[in-house]
């Protein structure tokens, strides 16, 4: 059977599964392995000693030769713990022989026929034995491997050449073999050390894979939504799936259809494309956590890029970013056709977290001016002298009423007006009175919105 990195194979891995999970569970399992091996051997001890006795009695020969007959029997037990069935045999042919040849034995048939019996009986047990014991060695493998991370808990912090050498394949089976155990069992620091070394290993790849959305374009974004007791709903913190070289093959066979479709990160010479990437999905985007090649691998977005900190930069300096926005335009878009009951459930929880963030967003809205305009104040706020014109980037709305072009940050904005343009902030409520708001016109028109006065009207009175 084929071996992976790790040096385990099929087997040890389905019996990795049964293994305990606790630090008790794996005593009791080994003080259970040893118990059962010593019956074992007692059962056997007994069962060939009372054969010997018969076989003994019934060729006639004395109770003193009794020990010397038996003796060799027992030795031969022995046998189980390092030999095979055909050393056993072998050994119960020479025991024959020599009570043949050496003592002169004279053997009736009968009695030939009873060491017959003990050698068959003997090969049995020894077969049942040599079986457990195989199956004892794959489980004490998996109990062995998870006794070293419970030993390993107690280290406060890998060696740095522990971190350089450890694959991402090997940081992926510690932490399964660690999750499966109950939480308050947890070795918190043990866990965050091999997440940390985890990460590192991802953003320095060579290339990642990501599960995308055909519906958006964008990351997949992996939510749940649950119904609780007191009849609210809960949303999951939307998650992505990124995929290492080493899962592709395997990992990506269950989002080959739709909606989903994988598309690959290339690192650059910088080595900060991946983390670019990663970066722009949960600020820009809005995703909260990432699942690494399997779903119980998952880290917070802020443990793989840091959030960007604006707090010394004046207001009007500060990059548009509106990811509390955005993560419910693409939650929307990728639900596509509101053909179930559920999905419309799903649709209007997602609107209704949408205007909550809605009317608190400030917005890009693409602008050509001429003349020169002042430097607005710490605010941003500027008086426009009156030979000033400006022209807004706008289509032709609904109901009769022009919509101006709106973008939750300057990667849109660019993405679908180019460099010819410069960005205003404006939140809705400074321009709603004038224009309705199509919100996100880009390449991918169903992860925006368009809001009319009527919509945002509705929106504040509730």
């Amino acid at each position: 059977m084929k071996q992976s990195e790790t040096g385990w194979t099929q087997r040890h891995v389905m019996y990795a599964v049964q293994a305990p999970k606790t630090t008790e569970e794996i005593l009791k399992k080994k003080q259970e392995i040893q118990k059962e091996n010593t019956n074992t051997f007692l059962i056997m001890g007994i069962s060939l000693s009372i054969l010997g006795c018969i076989c003994c009695l019934c060729v006639g020969k004395s109770i003193e030769t009794l020990f010397f007959e038996i003796l060799p029997m027992l030795c031969i037990i022995m046998l189980w713990r390092k030999g095979t069935i055909r050393w056993g045999i072998a050994y119960i042919i020479v025991y024959v022989a020599a009570n043949v040849i050496v003592f002169q034995k004279d053997l009736t048939l009968y009695g030939v026929v009873i060491y017959g019996a003990i050698a068959a009986v003997f090969a049995i047990l020894l077969w049942k034995v040599n079986t457990q014991k195989r199956e004892n060695t794959d489980l004490e493998m998996a109990i062995n491997s998870q006794t070293s991370i419970v030993q390993h808990n107690n280290k406060r912090e890998f060696k740095q050449e522990e971190k350089d050498i450890m694959s991402i394949i090997d940081c992926q089976e510690k932490l399964l073999l660690l999750l499966q155990k109950k939480e308050d069992e947890r070795n918190k620091e043990y866990e965050k050390q091999l997440k940390s070394i985890l990460i590192k290993k991802l953003l320095t790849e060579k290339n990642i894979y990501c599960v995308y959305s055909r519906a958006t374009g964008l990351p997949y974004f992996f939510s749940r939504t649950t119904l609780l007791e007191d009849g609210n709903y809960y949303c999951s913190p939307p998650t992505i799936m990124v995929i290492t070289e080493e899962y592709i093959n395997s990992v990506s066979r269950q989002y080959l259809s739709q909606p989903f479709v994988i598309n690959k990160i290339d690192n650059d010479e910088s080595g900060k494309a991946i983390e670019s990437f990663l970066g722009a999905t949960f600020y820009l985007d809005g995703a909260c956590n990432v699942m690494i090649n399997v779903e119980q691998i998952c880290v917070s977005s802020e443990s793989i890029v840091s959030k960007p900190d604006f707090s010394n930069i004046p207001e009007i300096k500060r990059p548009v970013m509106n990811p509390d926005l955005e993560r419910w335009l693409i939650l929307m878009a990728q639900l596509g056709h509101l053909d179930t009951s559920d999905k419309k459930k799903i649709y209007s929880l997602y609107v209704s977290l949408m205007q909550k963030e809605l009317v608190k967003a400030k917005l890009l809205i693409p602008m050509k001016h001429e003349g020169n305009i002042p430097s607005g104040d710490e605010n941003g706020k500027t008086i426009l002298d009156k030979d000033i014109t400006i022209s807004l980037a706008t289509i032709e709305g609904k109901y009769d009423r022009p919509a101006v072009r709106m973008y939750t940050d300057w990667r849109r904005f660019h993405e679908r007006m180019g460099r010819d343009w410069e960005g205003m902030i404006q939140s809705i409520d400074g321009i709603i009175e004038k224009y309705d708001c199509a919100i996100n016109l880009t390449t991918q028109n169903s992860a925006g919105c368009y809001v009319s006065k009527e919509m945002f009207e509705s929106i504040i009175r509730n």
